[in-house]
């Protein structure tokens, strides 16, 4: 699904569909709404307007800085979405911890391709999300799979599947 008027190319959400709709589906079983959700490393926006869609209610973590650009919207469209939509926005880094969040404050935690955009170590994340659950909680975490068929066809042809080095050293922060 692309946006009205925009050019016919996939956006951000349609390449993440399919792992929107698995982490969806997985929280619906395991613990359905109205679980309380904290999404660290939110941008675009998307799984988290879905999750308060469903019912869930979500708190979204985002460094805050070309959030917009991951889908390829206007500046501020991320912020405007969440607030229309009832989802409560953190603007932090996740790599400054502690995070301002109270201890043991959700029943879910996401982290959904984020820990591999890091450059300090990631673990402090992992301790901070364990703070951040309650009891029973659950942690669901994803990273890119090297492995993945797609990934394969583009290193076949000489593509490569890593960032380049010069958004590491100049690019935006977790790009």
């Amino acid at each position: 699904m692309t946006q009205p008027g925009a050019a016919s190319h996939p956006t951000y959400a349609d390449e993440q569909a399919e792992r929107y709709a698995f982490v969806r589906a997985l929280l619906d079983r395991m613990m359905p709404p109205p679980a309380n959700v904290v999404e660290l490393g939110a941008a675009p926006g998307d799984q988290s307007l879905g999750l308060a869609r469903a019912g869930y209610s979500v708190t979204a973590v985002d460094l805050g800085i070309a959030s917009d650009d991951w889908s390829e919207r206007p500046r501020g469209s991320m912020e405007t979405a969440l607030s229309e939509q009832g989802v409560e926005l953190v603007t932090w880094d996740l790599e400054q911890t502690p995070y301002p969040l109270e201890d043991q404050s959700f029943d879910i935690v996401l982290l959904t391709e984020v820990l591999e955009h890091l450059r300090e170590y990631p673990a402090r994340s992992l301790v901070e999300a364990r703070r951040l659950l309650r009891t029973g909680g659950l942690l669901v975490l994803t990273t890119p799979n090297a492995a993945y068929v797609g990934n394969r066809l583009r290193l076949a042809v000489g593509r490569t599947v890593y960032t380049p080095i010069g958004d590491w050293l100049y690019g935006l922060p977790h790009a």
